[in-house]
């Protein structure tokens, strides 16, 4: 349903050689999106194409990447920390465990970037990630 929130969960290995999009576009869909992006690393060894890449071969960008996942509420799991299929049901267990606040905005323009800070003020220890922001229409 559109009124749910949604998960990405990307699994690369960083090796750029068939994207129809580059790490900018991505950063830019994300900035839209209401979704939350989660990118998995994975080790391997590049293999060439078959296929003529889409975009000129790039190589990865990963402060790019990680400012895109970072901006939805997400995250990057670097290669080595975790299996793949360990990191992929820790961003499920949390995306689940998670809360989903609201608000209204009062005294800005709706149309345009708005930024969004989110702050525990409870003692304690929280790990709070969050959009950095979203465009109003």
């Amino acid at each position: 349903p559109l009124d749910r929130r949604h998960l990405v969960m990307a699994l690369t290995d960083t090796i750029d050689t068939i994207s129809s999009n580059d790490a900018a576009r991505i950063d830019e869909i994300a900035r839209r999106s209401d979704a939350v992006l989660h990118v998995v690393l994975v080790s391997g060894e590049s293999v060439p194409s078959l296929y003529r890449p889409w975009i000129p071969y790039q190589d990865y960008q990963p402060a790019t990447l990680r400012a895109a996942a970072e901006r939805t509420g997400g995250a990057v799991h670097d290669r080595g920390s975790d299996h793949p299929v360990t990191a992929f049901r820790r961003v499920v267990e949390d995306f689940r465990s998670s809360y989903v606040l609201g608000y209204s905005l009062q005294g800005v323009k709706p149309a345009g970037w708005h930024d969004v800070a989110v702050k525990v003020t409870r003692p304690g220890t929280y790990t709070v990630r969050a959009r950095k922001g979203y465009f109003g229409r």
